[in-house]
């Protein structure tokens, strides 16, 4: 149980991570 919660939360990380780098990309093709 432990092991599938530390999962979802590494999958929430990078889905974060992810929708920041197209906000950095975007702002950048925007200047």
């Amino acid at each position: 149980m432990m092991l599938l919660f530390l999962l979802l939360l590494l999958l929430l990380l990078l889905l974060l991570l992810l929708l920041l780098l197209l906000l950095l990309f975007f702002f950048f093709l925007l200047l």
